[in-house]
């Protein structure tokens, strides 16, 4: 199924570059639909009976062994999706009391209707159009019409469903366990259990501890920044200068970025060559965190369209004397070829150029 994705993601993302209408999307999506063998299956933009007066019209429908299966709901390519397209797909799932969704537009994302509650429908994975892209490799053997089967697809929801929402009571507990009231009491305690077992004294760790202050402040509703100051400079605290930060930009980072030593344990992927660029990074939930240090080219491709990515980088970063970059803190990308392309400055594949010490690709690192 590898093959097929990665031509799937092509003629999507053509269709991005052009800019084409919905109606010219739906139909190369049809093609797409075709390539995994939905032949006699698709039904486009059908009339669904809804009450006395009205009608649902679905853009596709997919019916298989005489039942409807899938409704999918398209926007442009180059959609934003919002609150009113998500309660649109809901309704033709509802309607077909079907509760599986899928929406097309700038990317592909899966949708559950859990049956306990009236809400709307979640999305539990959300799929770029990236070559290589494992979640999309595995979408795209789900939804073959050979291997499909609503009962696999909605185990494969509801795992998804699980692991999201234990992301999200692992960063409620992160935030109530750094919140404004707790923080300074939580990180002492750490660091008094930790300087005990180290066998120091004590009498000298309170005394110690109480020159220490503890800040934490929010960007929108995730963690952004914790940062320890001691009343004495240039003292040390667990291998960072006072004043130093702890960027947790994405929701996922404190996962990853607890503290340095974390890090330095964790399986790091590079980009190097003789141009000067040498860039670290960690992969984890599909993002990746590019390492404060890291050198990334200043001379850009014709293929390169990353141009916000990279300046949002540069304000991040100091310029060299040659001419390239480097990373003053840690920087969170979407994806690994997001990454590769700002740290390359030109079209590349992530899941390939990114390696681990000894030569191994990210691709060939996850499977």
């Amino acid at each position: 199924m590898e093959n097929r994705w990665n031509t799937i993601v092509k003629n999507l993302c053509r269709s991005k570059q052009k800019n084409v209408d919905e109606d010219t999307y739906q139909d190369t999506i049809e093609c797409q639909l075709q390539l995994l063998g939905w032949f006699d299956g698709i039904e486009s933009r059908p009339s669904l009976p809804n009450g006395a007066s009205k009608t649902l019209i679905p853009d596709i429908v997919l019916n298989k062994d005489n039942h409807r299966v899938l409704p999918i709901e398209i926007k442009r390519p180059n959609n934003t999706l919002n609150e009113r397209q998500v309660c649109q797909l809901s309704s033709y799932m509802r309607r077909l009391r079907l509760s599986l969704g899928l929406y097309i537009g700038e990317n592909i994302q899966l949708y559950y209707d859990t049956p306990e509650d009236d809400n709307d429908a979640i999305s539990v994975c959300t799929i770029e159009l990236e070559e290589n892209n494992p979640l999309g490799r595995k979408i795209c053997n789900l939804l073959a019409f050979d291997n499909f089967d609503v009962k696999t697809l909605e185990d494969f929801c509801i795992e998804q469903l699980r692991m999201k929402n234990a992301r999200n009571d692992f960063r409620k507990r992160i935030q109530e366990y750094v919140s404004p009231q707790t923080v300074s009491q939580n990180i002492l305690e750490l660091l008094k259990e930790k300087f005990l077992a180290e066998g120091f004294d004590n009498t000298i760790i309170d005394a110690e501890l109480k020159k220490l202050s503890i800040r934490i402040d929010y960007h929108t509703e995730n963690i952004s920044t914790v940062i320890a100051k001691q009343t004495t400079p240039n003292k040390r605290i667990e291998g960072y200068h006072v004043g130093d930060t702890i960027s947790l930009n994405k929701p996922y980072v404190p996962e990853l970025q607890a503290t340095k030593k974390r890090i330095d344990t964790d399986n790091i992927f590079l980009i190097r060559n003789r141009k000067g660029i040498d860039a670290k990074a960690i992969y984890k939930n599909g993002k990746m965190v590019v390492l404060k240090g890291s050198i990334f080219t200043s001379i850009i491709s014709s293929s390169f369209k990353a141009y916000t990515s990279r300046n949002l980088a540069i304000k991040q970063s100091e310029k060299l004397p040659n001419g390239n970059y480097r990373l003053l803190e840690d920087f969170c990308f979407d994806s690994p070829s997001a990454a590769s392309q700002v740290i390359c400055g030109a079209s590349t594949n992530g899941w390939i150029v990114w390696k681990t010490e000894n030569g191994k690709t990210l691709k060939e690192s996850i499977l």
